[in-house]
């Protein structure tokens, strides 16, 4: 029977995926063999070349179909190169550390309660629409035009701020220290937030390229004092977070595992 939720109904029996997982602080990519699976649980033949190599119970194996990461973390391996494996949740998915461009707004509670399911109004209030530069060779006087309307709408926002109208709505884009997986995120806010408020986030992901992504958080910790910076430590879950935006941020996370262990 196929593992269900999301892209894991796609682990059939007998079949081999690509795997990649760390031993010996180094980053092994390979393939496995999937000899069974039931719910969110596989048993894996793994192809290794060293058979007196053993991975340790709770080992995080990556296994990729249709080019996504499946997390999975390994239970029993006593007979190694088989493994069983159980399929992570959100809420246990892993950590990495870095330093990352981040803009945040607060969403007031009615807006987020009127725009649940239309989230990129509550992004393009918070943030202005995002927008994708067209190649040189297609741009047209509608566009520039398009593009010069916009421009003015970001200087207004500006001089907003300089008026002192719009102070403290959006902090300006700048590198923070943060703590991330795919089910939420720790970082130093300017701001105190109350608990179970939510804030409208876009981070800058590294990853082929630079990606802007936009995601709600509900906060779930926030100093009451600051620290010695004058910012605030702040957690958040992510909420309404799109299974593809998942699958981004747990590909940054398994990309900043293997930069750390490759040193």
């Amino acid at each position: 029977m196929a593992v269900s939720n999301g892209v894991s109904h796609h682990l059939l029996a007998q079949t081999t995926v690509d795997i990649s997982f760390s031993h010996d602080n180094r980053i092994i990519d390979t393939k496995a063999l999937i000899m069974d699976t039931s719910n969110d649980t596989v048993t894996l033949q793994v192809d290794v070349p060293d058979k007196s190599m053993t991975l340790s119970p709770g080992t995080d194996i990556y296994l990729y179909v249709q080019n996504k990461g499946i997390l999975f973390s390994i239970t029993e391996s006593r007979d190694f190169p088989t493994v069983h494996a159980t399929r992570v949740s959100r809420r246990n998915h892993a950590r990495v550390d870095d330093v990352l461009k981040i803009i945040y707004s607060p969403v007031e509670n009615e807006r987020y309660r009127q725009n649940m399911k239309n989230t990129h109004v509550i992004f393009e209030k918070a943030f202005g629409e995002t927008y994708k530069l067209p190649e040189i060779e297609n741009v047209t006087l509608e566009t520039l035009y398009e593009l010069l309307h916009r421009l003015n709408c970001k200087v207004d926002k500006i001089l907003e701020t300089l008026d002192g109208t719009n102070v403290k709505k959006v902090c300006p884009e700048c590198f923070e220290s943060i703590n991330i997986s795919a089910s939420g995120m720790r970082f130093k806010a300017y701001d105190h937030f109350p608990i179970g408020s939510i804030i409208a986030i876009r981070l800058i992901l590294p990853l082929t390229m630079e990606t802007p992504l936009n995601i709600l958080g509900e906060v779930v910790l926030s100093d009451v004092e600051a620290d010695q910076d004058g910012k605030y430590v702040t957690s958040v879950k992510f909420i309404n977070l799109t299974r593809g935006d998942e699958e981004i941020i747990t590909k940054y996370v398994f990309k900043r595992q293997r930069e750390l262990l490759r040193g």
